[in-house]
């Protein structure tokens, strides 16, 4: 079994890239997030026009992240299940490592569980986001996870095959993740997305109901 989970808004209890536009970039957020819901911006367009004006260090960005963004319960349980069933979990994020590796390390996960992110790079003029080269999704017209979860399924992060993913999320950068994946736990406007496209998902309020939903201490490496 491979568990991919996004990171933003799903590990943790707030979107954590929404918090820091509206903090640092009230105007650029008003304007943007519109456009986004619209389609017509794409997310990383968003996201670089609110990271390129932010207009603070990125040390200052990433404080506010640890100070103010609370993990959802759970989480630590589920990384220790999954260890003890031989299973594998993946962080796969539209977000930036430079900010979510140090909230891991501030719940004392780092290193812990592989990261599949973005990055944050700082040139003499202001912070630039780096992306990862995706192919264009056919479907969404995007580099989405769609590409991601099918490498991730044929091992690029292991060396093994997975016949069984589970993926977990809540907005709308996991939307053709989720339709990859064989089993969803969804919230927020994943959950409606996929209500809308008559796709099968489950609810969960916090990682303890994902581990009572897996029954994890039930698989094996042979569920791969």
């Amino acid at each position: 079994m491979l568990i991919i989970c996004d990171f933003d808004g799903t590990v943790t209890a707030r979107d954590t890239n929404s918090f820091l536009a509206q903090r640092y970039a009230p105007e650029a957020y008003a304007g943007l997030e519109g456009k986004l819901a619209a389609r017509t911006m794409t997310l990383r367009e968003v996201l670089s026009t609110e990271f390129v004006n932010m207009g603070v260090p990125l040390d200052t960005i990433v404080e506010a992240a640890v100070e103010n963004v609370p993990f959802r319960s759970g989480f630590p349980e589920l990384l220790d299940a999954v260890e003890a069933a031989d299973a594998k979990f993946v962080l796969l994020s539209s977000g930036f490592r430079q900010v979510i590796e140090p909230l891991l390390e501030r719940e004392g996960l780092a290193g812990r569980v592989p990261l599949v992110a973005n990055d944050i790079a700082i040139g003499p003029d202001g912070p630039r986001i780096e992306w990862r080269d995706l192919p264009t999704c056919e479907l969404c017209g995007e580099p989405c996870k769609r590409s991601d979860i099918a490498q991730l399924r044929g091992g690029q992060l292991h060396d093994a095959d997975f016949d069984h993913v589970v993926f977990i999320g809540d907005g709308l950068s996991d939307r053709c993740g989720a339709e990859t994946a064989d089993r969803v736990f969804a919230r927020d406007s994943l959950a409606t997305w996929l209500d809308e496209q008559d796709e099968p998902w489950e609810p969960w309020g916090d990682f303890h109901d994902i581990l009572g939903a897996l029954q994890l201490d039930r698989h094996t490496g042979a569920s791969r």
